[in-house]
């Protein structure tokens, strides 16, 4: 907030607030504010001074990005609490066979992969897709490269435990696994009609 505020005083910026979306579809766009609210109101202190400092040093900017409407009806948000191949063909079928038709001119479908000894083998079951250049695939460590672009579906695939962080929050892990936390941020905002999350390692 104090940076955002010297950039205005300085340059004597005007102020244009908006927040109605009509990007994404109002019930991934929900989705997609509950979990940046999670992370949002997560900290990486454990100090009660520190995380009071921390979240007042942020509060103008967090309501500014994310107190949004969204106008745009439907949206499909789904979360399986365990990968299965089945599963994945199905989500893969479903976007196929949509009557809103695939973008063509670039990848429609953003997967996101947590780095994760039980992910399952996407190669066979995502070979329609890759054959036509439909999807793009990244490592949780390549989430800033997607910043700012759109993809009509994302379908992120997660392990358990960081699962549970963007559910309840999380406090105390320190600055550097905030900031990388924090970056899931951008996978969720980036769905326009579709969100699919797959659990990883529910049943370790």
């Amino acid at each position: 907030d104090t940076e955002f505020n010297d950039l205005i005083n300085d340059f004597d910026i005007k102020i244009h607030t908006m927040n109605t979306c009509y990007r994404q579809k109002k019930n991934v766009g929900t989705a997609t504010i509950n979990a940046i609210n999670k992370i949002a109101d997560s900290t990486p202190f454990l100090d009660k001074n520190k995380i009071l400092d921390f979240k007042e040093g942020r509060q103008y900017l967090t309501n500014l990005s994310n107190n949004i409407d969204f106008v745009n009806p439907s949206g499909y948000v789904k979360c399986y609490e365990s990968v299965s191949i089945s599963n994945i063909k199905m989500e893969i079928r479903r976007i196929l066979e949509s009557p809103f038709y695939m973008w063509r001119h670039t990848p429609g479908l953003l997967i996101v992969l947590d780095d994760c000894e039980h992910l399952p083998d996407l190669n066979d079951v995502l070979l329609p897709l890759l054959q036509i250049n439909y999807v793009r695939i990244i490592g949780l460590n390549q989430i800033e490269k997607v910043k700012g672009l759109e993809f009509q579906h994302v379908f992120l695939f997660l392990n358990i435990s960081l699962f549970n962080d963007i559910q309840k929050g999380f406090k105390g892990s320190g600055r550097s696994v905030y900031r990388k936390r924090r970056l899931l941020r951008i996978p969720f905002s980036r769905a326009k009609d579709s969100l699919v999350t797959f659990i990883i390692g529910v049943n370790d």
